[in-house]
């Protein structure tokens, strides 16, 4: 829900904390309703004053960068519209709503080769019990700077994470009700880069369920990175060769945002939000090669204000915002975007492709039947 304070400053409130009989509360007054006050009156403070900061900030640099320009005799760059639209009216790729470069390069090597066979060494030996590949633990050292400690803690996060959750266990015929309408699923072909290619739609919610939605995740993710398994076999461990500082391409993969029909009334709970990307960012860590969210509107600014902190920031400059379909110029830099990382020959119109190949819910459903009766036949 949505309320102009304070000059015109949007405040936003969750939808579901109405439940829990807050709503009852709020109407029949007594302790209950005058506690949630309390809180939504705590929530719109908080919000204001962070607004206030945000602006007192953007006021300051802007006045630093017009001081610093007269000194140089040049007048200062004009900082990125939220939308990611340029002056001259191209959409170009941002790294989230606030504008930034485009994706780039891997940064150079600061960890040397030996130090990395002596971690991955020194992490295996304290997982002797585990069957784990080195690409596994390479993974875990990459995403904590190759500390040998900070890996531990998360890896062992992990393996508490699979026992609870059991991912292996799950199949599609026991969630198939959260695939009906296309709202998350992965494509048969891969991108450029060799990665495997997902697509979330949160605008074609269909379930209120929202512990499905997790195993619904889980499930596509598994999918999504047991196709990079046969590049996961080297064992440098063993033949004392150091392994590579960064994740192979085509072992991680690509999540395309659809903002199709998103509205505040199918927007995920931020507690989903967040668990999502804690999931991502820790059972699935140096997975993710890039994020490209087509055409979010203008209220999904507000979510993503309120889990950016929970976005690690390696990750955050992974995340480009992109808007096909508002130029129609061939060179511009949406299409270029687009052209630079899928075959567009594959790639459905609604994503910025020349294929007419939307969403096929009998189709994907006998391909996920097919891979889980392969699973269970190679668990015999």
């Amino acid at each position: 829900r949505r309320c102009s304070v304070d000059g015109g400053i949007d405040v936003y409130f969750d939808p579901v904390e109405f439940r829990n009989g807050d709503l009852e509360g709020l109407r029949s007054g007594g302790p209950t309703g005058e506690a949630f006050l309390a809180k939504l009156r705590a929530n719109a403070e908080a919000q204001v004053r962070a607004a206030h900061e945000r602006r007192r900030g953007s006021s300051e640099a802007r006045r630093r960068g017009s001081s610093e320009a007269r000194q140089r005799g040049s007048s200062a760059e004009a900082p990125p519209r939220a939308n990611g639209e340029a002056a001259g009216g191209h959409v170009k790729p941002t790294e989230g709503p606030a504008g930034g470069a485009a994706e780039k390069g891997k940064p150079k090597s600061k960890v040397p080769p030996e130090e990395r066979l002596r971690a991955l060494h020194e992490l295996h030996a304290r997982f002797r019990a585990e069957d784990f590949t080195d690409d596994l633990v390479c993974r875990f050292l990459r995403a904590r700077g190759w500390d040998v400690a900070k890996a531990e803690a998360l890896l062992k996060k992990y393996i508490a994470w699979r026992r609870n959750y059991a991912p292996d266990s799950i199949r599609y015929d026991s969630i198939e009700e959260e695939f009906r309408t296309g709202k998350m699923y992965r494509l048969r072909h891969s991108d450029k880069a060799g990665r495997s290619v997902m697509v979330f739609a949160p605008g074609r919610q269909n379930t209120k369920n929202y512990k499905a939605h997790m195993v619904q995740l889980v499930y596509t993710l598994e999918g999504a990175t047991r196709r990079s398994l046969g590049s996961e076999s080297r064992r440098w461990s063993s033949a004392g060769e150091p392994p590579p500082e960064w994740t192979p391409e085509e072992q991680r993969y690509t999540i395309i945002f659809d903002f199709t029909g998103y509205s505040l009334l199918n927007a995920p709970p931020l507690s989903s939000s967040i668990e999502t990307c804690n999931i991502l960012q820790d059972s699935y860590c140096e997975r993710l090669g890039q994020a490209l969210m087509i055409n979010p509107p203008r209220v999904f600014q507000a979510l993503w204000r309120m889990i950016c902190p929970f976005i690690d920031p390696v990750t955050r400059k992974k995340i480009l915002f992109l808007r096909p379909g508002t130029d129609t110029d061939p060179d511009s830099d949406v299409v270029q975007a687009i052209r630079a990382r899928f075959h567009t020959d594959k790639l459905d119109r609604l994503f910025g492709g020349d294929a007419d190949a939307p969403y096929d819910h009998d189709a994907y459903s006998s391909w996920m039947r097919q891979e889980d009766r392969s699973r269970d036949r190679g668990l015999r």
